[in-house]
């Protein structure tokens, strides 16, 4: 073998790992729709990425995104920028924002994946794989589950990927990694040494060992992506979507919010033979005649991006791999939701009322979202949030002007009054919410239970 062809075949399988997955994300966006002005800062956000530099990509395609901010190809741009750049809470809002307007290529799916992976949000991740397992390429997907912590499922996909004629190096190093990460080092050293010189193999061995921790999922993904390990504090609170609802979004929900001045009565709470009601506050003051309710708000809600500190975390199960076996805590980021406020007065009594639930007409709708996929990941997001503990999510698909939405709604209130708490508590944490009376919007309609 010439000295050429020895440099290439190295550098081929050095780049292997590196692209695997990577060059999914630096794919252009195709631009369109929004005007010359965001059109020019995506461009050069572009531009400026494809050179390697992503801090200076993510300050043009922020401005892209303000300039045009329900552009869909802006918002997946802003997250490969973002992804590039090690900031993977941020990545993951702009990707479930470019999902949310309608963006359901494969690329961005895996983007958003790698993304939950990187801030161990295994289940996450496993689920939006599974859910898009159809259209997202076998050498991609099998690598994505291994990280993600189905190393088995990871390597079978991969295996069946070479048996069906798949024998790329792309492919055939994937597999390598994977079997790296299900403890499978013989079967590893085997395949990677298909296209890795025999003198790089133990190297590259100690390379993916070093990164058998559990909690090494941001290392693994940064390392493969060639991004930077930092940390972060998610996208510009000013570039929420749901600062930015369409035209079409607004009718939706204008015509579900409830009729001015209807009165809503309050269900009886029951309580069990041993039950008693604590003491948490002062009896409500008399209340005079109930005024009219005002005209609930019309704007739409959606996923709200609120950056959080590290401290709100969950524990979420370690993924299986190979070395050292250390116990420690994933994090995970509590949705897109910011950190309950301190208690208060207020915010006792608001907690004393979530827990007289009931069967009223009355719920407290969420957001509003253009397909079901994006309802049912907005769901998980809700379900983790405190005040909403003690309810029922339900979803409940509407035609406006001939096109088809899915509002998610908590329902199991005993009244206006217990909602109205609920709604404020959200509120007071950034969170957007308006309570509504569906006996006002034809009480007919039947909510799918999720």
């Amino acid at each position: 073998m010439t000295s050429t062809a020895t440099t290439s075949s190295r550098t081929a399988a050095r780049l292997a790992l590196g692209t695997a997955l990577g060059s999914v994300m630096l794919t252009g966006c195709a631009m369109g729709g929004g005007g010359d002005r965001p059109s020019a800062f995506a461009a050069q956000a572009e531009a400026t990425l494809a050179k390697g530099k992503p801090d200076k990509a993510i300050v043009l395609a922020e401005k892209a995104v303000a300039a045009s901010p329900r552009e869909a190809a802006q918002r997946a741009l802003l997250g490969n920028a973002y992804l590039k750049a090690g900031r993977f809470v941020a990545a993951a809002q702009s990707f479930d924002d470019a999902l949310d307007l309608g963006d359901e290529s494969p690329r961005t799916v895996l983007s958003l994946a790698l993304a939950e992976i990187a801030q161990g949000h295994q289940s996450a991740a496993v689920q939006l794989l599974t859910d898009w397992r159809d259209v997202i390429p076998a050498s991609d997907l099998g690598l994505a589950m291994a990280l993600a912590g189905e190393t088995g499922r990871g390597v079978d996909i991969l295996s069946q990927a070479l048996r069906d004629g798949d024998s790329t190096v792309k492919t055939r190093q994937n597999l390598a990694y994977a079997f790296a990460l299900d403890g499978r080092w013989r079967e590893a050293r085997v395949m990677m040494a298909q296209d890795v010189p025999a003198d790089e193999i133990n190297d590259r061995i100690g390379e993916w060992a070093a990164m058998g921790r559990p909690e090494d999922n941001q290392l693994r993904v940064a390392t493969l992506l060639g991004a930077p390990v930092r940390g972060d504090d998610g996208q510009p609170q000013a570039l929420a979507l749901a600062n930015f609802p369409g035209a079409a979004e607004l009718a939706a929900e204008a015509a579900a919010a409830p009729v001015s001045g209807e009165a809503v009565p309050e269900a009886p709470v029951e309580l069990a033979s041993n039950q008693k009601l604590a003491p948490v506050a002062p009896a409500a003051e008399p209340v005079a005649p109930a005024a009219p309710a005002p005209a609930q708000p019309t704007q739409v809600s959606v996923a709200v991006v609120q950056p959080l500190p590290a401290a709100a975390a969950m524990e979420y199960p370690a993924p299986r791999f190979a070395g050292p076996k250390v116990a420690a805590k994933q994090p995970r980021m509590i949705g897109n939701y910011a950190p309950e406020a301190p208690k208060t007065v207020r915010s006792v009594r608001a907690a004393a009322a979530q827990k007289m639930t009931g069967n009223s007409p009355v719920l407290v709708q969420l957001g509003a979202f253009s397909s079901p996929e994006s309802a049912q990941r907005a769901i998980g997001t809700y379900k983790r949030h405190g005040a909403l503990a003690d309810y029922r999510l339900v979803t409940t698909s509407a035609f406006v002007n001939g096109k088809q939405y899915w509002r998610v709604s908590a329902s199991g209130f005993a009244g206006r009054s217990s909602a109205s708490a609920t709604c404020s508590t959200l509120r007071q944490g950034g969170n957007s919410c308006f309570v509504v009376n569906t006996l006002g919007a034809g009480g007919g309609a039947q909510y799918a239970r999720r």
